[in-house]
């Protein structure tokens, strides 16, 4: 039985990676969370304290997580400084990888990204370049995901993302699919529902591991990735 561990799992990708996870009975999941928060059953919870950083160590000590999911991330307004932001989309999980490699070399390490980030740019993109590469550095076996907007049901308001979704996204999805099928460029950036990342996130890691070097997945690798069982594909 492999253990798989989910940063993030409150989050957009971070829920729908827990919950298929729990639906394996082959996988033992466990959730990192720093409050008590609502997860799928068959997860289970472990508070986890990414502030300390003797937490991290230990973590892994207790732990002999097989894979580790990373799908970390908040926004500026809710961070409320560049610092804090930084501190969960770029810190945590560096410390996170760094904790794993010392203690699990031989681990899969299954990374959520964005679109664009290659292309270095605002603070969002730095801060996912440098998680990147610290990953790519660490000699962990890994899959970086690079979605685009993400098509979900947040419980938090996010007003912007959410008229972007409601005004962009069908159209985009539509082109997309019509008139460029197989554009690269194009299906970069294509909105794509938090589900089928989570699925993707599932397939590169466990299902068709990556190579030792590594393997990015964006566009139209991350479209064609399984549909998730029960939920909107987009």
């Amino acid at each position: 039985m492999k253990t798989v561990v989910v940063a993030g799992a409150t989050g957009a990708v971070g829920i729908e990676a827990a919950r298929l996870v729990a639906a394996r009975p082959e996988l033992r999941g466990i959730a990192l969370a720093r409050r008590d928060a609502p997860l799928p059953p068959g997860i289970a919870p472990r508070r986890f304290a990414y502030d300390d950083p003797a937490a991290y160590d230990a973590l892994f000590a207790e732990v002999p997580a097989d894979v580790l999911l990373i799908a970390l991330g908040t926004t500026i307004a809710k961070a409320g400084s560049a610092e804090a932001f930084n501190r969960v989309d770029r810190d945590y999980p560096l410390a996170l990888i760094e904790a794993l490699r010392r203690a699990r070399p031989d681990a899969v390490v299954g990374l959520v990204s964005a679109a664009g980030t290659a292309g270095g740019g605002n603070l969002y993109y730095r801060a996912k370049a440098a998680v990147e590469a610290g990953l790519g550095a660490s000699g962990l076996r890994h899959a970086i995901l690079r979605p685009s907007l993400l098509i979900a049901e947040r419980a938090e308001l996010r007003p912007g993302e959410r008229l972007a979704l409601a005004l962009l996204a069908p159209p985009y999805l539509a082109f997309a699919r019509h008139l460029a099928p197989r554009s690269r460029a194009v299906w970069r950036y294509a909105p794509v529902a938090a589900g089928r990342v989570a699925a993707a996130l599932l397939h590169h890691t466990l299902d068709d591991p990556p190579p030792a070097a590594g393997r990015i997945v964006e566009g139209l690798e991350l479209h064609a990735a399984p549909a998730p069982v029960g939920r909107r594909a987009a």
